[in-house]
């Protein structure tokens, strides 16, 4: 498994944490593409998209982690 390197953990969550900014931009500018941009529901509109951005990159981080403590890193 490549989690056993851990270079390639370090990798992997360097990548993951840069999709986690990728998703929360990208959330709300599918708001704005689409015209729902008012400025009553946009302030809502980011905070749920930076929530979600962070759930997504901290579970996806979670795993390269755990198996490299787990059932590996003695590389």
């Amino acid at each position: 498994s490549f989690f056993n390197l851990w270079w390639y953990v370090v990798l992997y969550i360097i990548a993951v944490l840069l999709l986690g900014f990728h998703l929360n931009h990208g959330f709300q500018s599918a708001f704005q593409t689409f015209g729902w941009n008012h400025k009553k529901y946009f302030p809502l509109i980011k905070k749920i998209g930076t929530i979600y951005a962070i759930i997504m990159a901290v579970g996806f981080v979670y795993m390269p982690i755990y198996f490299f403590l787990f059932f590996g890193g003695n590389q």
